[in-house]
């Protein structure tokens, strides 16, 4: 069985108030989710996931940016 390719309705509620509270500047997930990263189960999946909700603008006040070297 395979992963929604994108935030389920509560995880998206969860991000964007994350989000939200963020000041302008350059993060990672693991950053934005700070204290509650190390519940997410699986990261490369999660991180896919809201990668592809950001892409489709299910998400506000945020943007990908180029991946560090």
């Amino acid at each position: 069985m395979s992963s929604s390719p994108m935030l389920s309705k509560t995880e998206l509620l969860q991000a964007q108030s994350l989000v939200r509270g963020l000041q302008p500047g350059r993060y990672e997930l693991s950053q934005i989710y700070g204290r509650s990263w190390p519940n997410i189960t699986n990261p490369t999946n999660f991180g896919a996931r809201f990668k592809a909700s950001v892409i489709a603008g299910q998400l506000e006040f945020i943007e990908l940016s180029e991946k560090k070297s």
